[in-house]
């Protein structure tokens, strides 16, 4: 499996990026606070930014759902506050991991001390602190390396360096496996303005091959949209004459689409290019923001690119008849072996409607 999911907020909502039968779910939760997706971040154009409320640190949160429970992951997220000098005003639990509803361990950050306490148990048991990164509205990567067992081990690391080691019991119950990660507010006033802000998160576990199946080490998320039509362009536009103008605004518009009214229509657009800091491609995930009328065919799509001249579709991908996304996603290039910056920069888009 190797890398399991990776993200960046970069539909511009939730609902877009992270929905489709393919790929786990980020579920955002409010108590009283907010939770919302707003432009900025560490990379791409959107990042996600939580705002406490009086219900508690997880009142409001957003959850990385996984498609299996994991008993070894590495999982990396980027974070920032804009609290001023330290990373919150006040003790704050910011991460847990759990199983389902069961708590298996996570992070307090201690205001006093100035640091991140790392738990097992429903922060029951304290079993080690690394020094709290800045606020200051400045990301900083968080990876954790998590093996669950009597005989298990929690790494943590900042910005690719090594803060936190613990070999010990990390299964303070019955439980074996991980499947959720919740992060929190992490501010500790209502109303005082000050926000948790996520960005960039990725998974991945220890089998397959290299480097995905260790730390992500930073790895940064670009969103590519269609730039240009490119000649297969079969279904209708509204409001038209150009295709790829009905699809090419972030967040998702219902204002301007692309239809189609029988099966195996095809479109194809060209691409935005990767930024020029790009040098490694490990993974492309293909996004459409979709939705059936009827339960008559077309009632499925396959997303997909053409990459060297060569067409590569998913399966049909169930639609609802709400807006929800149809979602793809490759490790390295769709035939095998390795994928280039020159790959991705020269792929088209491709759609078909399916039933």
């Amino acid at each position: 499996m190797a890398l399991i999911l990776f993200g960046g907020f970069e539909m511009g909502n939730f609902n877009g990026e992270f929905s489709g039968v393919e790929v786990p779910v980020v579920v955002p939760t409010v108590g009283n606070g907010s939770n919302a997706i707003i432009a900025g971040g560490r990379s791409g154009a959107f990042q996600n930014r939580l705002n406490r409320n009086t219900y508690g640190a997880f009142a409001d949160r957003t959850s990385f759902y996984f498609p299996v429970p994991l008993s070894e992951f590495f999982f990396q997220v980027a974070l920032a506050n804009n609290h001023v000098g330290k990373y919150c005003s006040a003790d704050w639990q910011i991460i847990r991991w759990t199983k389902d509803a069961t708590v298996l361990g996570g992070i307090w950050y201690r205001y006093a001390a100035d640091v991140m306490e790392v738990y097992t148990g429903n922060f029951a048991t304290l079993v080690g602190s690394f020094p709290a990164p800045p606020g200051n509205s400045v990301y900083w990567i968080f990876e954790i390396h998590l093996i669950v067992g009597a005989s298990g081990l929690i790494e943590i690391r900042r910005d690719m360096n090594p803060v936190f080691t613990f070999s010990g019991n990390t299964k303070p119950g019955a439980d074996i496996a991980v499947n959720v990660i919740d992060i929190g507010s992490a501010n500790a006033s209502v109303g005082e303005g000050t926000y948790h802000y996520i960005d960039d998160f990725v998974l991945t576990d220890p089998t397959g091959p290299a480097p995905l199946n260790s730390w992500p080490g930073g790895l940064r998320i670009a969103c590519l949209m269609p730039n240009t039509d490119d000649g297969l362009n079969q279904w209708t536009p509204t409001p038209g004459p150009t295709h790829y103008t009905a699809v090419d605004e972030l967040p998702p518009s219902e204002t301007d689409y692309l239809t189609a009214t029988s099966v195996d229509l095809e479109e194809r657009f060209g691409l935005t290019d990767l930024p020029v800091t790009a040098q490694v491609v490990h993974a492309v995930k293909v996004i459409a923001s979709a939705k059936k009328e009827s339960a008559n065919a077309p009632d499925k799509i396959a997303v997909g690119l053409n990459i060297g001249g060569t067409p590569y579709y998913s399966g049909d991908l169930l639609l609802l008849t709400t807006i929800a996304g149809a979602v793809k996603q490759w490790i390295g290039h769709p035939a095998g072996g390795p994928l280039s910056v020159a790959d991705v920069n020269g792929a088209k888009l491709l759609l078909k409607s399916r039933g």
